[in-house]
């Protein structure tokens, strides 16, 4: 299963004068990007992993000695609940 970066739910402006428009975007459309993309490519490695959320994923993980998937989900993950938590306002 693929994961996906999920849109933000605002403008990329919407947190300044906290966080630079320019800040926000690469690290949404640019690092969260290129770290799902290295998820998904390690998860074609270990085809055992990665067939539900990504919370499933890391509930399955103790059992992955792989520290690719470890970081790459946790990197994932992170930015997820990031993107849920801050917010204009």
């Amino acid at each position: 299963m693929p994961y996906d970066v999920p849109p933000l739910r605002y403008a990329y402006d919407a947190l300044e004068p906290f966080i630079p428009a320019e800040m926000l975007r690469r690290h949404h459309a640019i690092h969260h990007r290129a770290t799902t993309a290295a998820l998904n490519a390690a998860l074609l490695r270990h085809p055992d992993h990665g067939h539900g959320t990504i919370e499933e994923l890391l509930r399955d993980l103790p059992k992955a000695p792989q520290a690719d998937l470890r970081d790459l989900a946790g990197g994932h993950a992170n930015h997820q609940f990031q993107w849920k938590v801050i917010s204009p306002g």
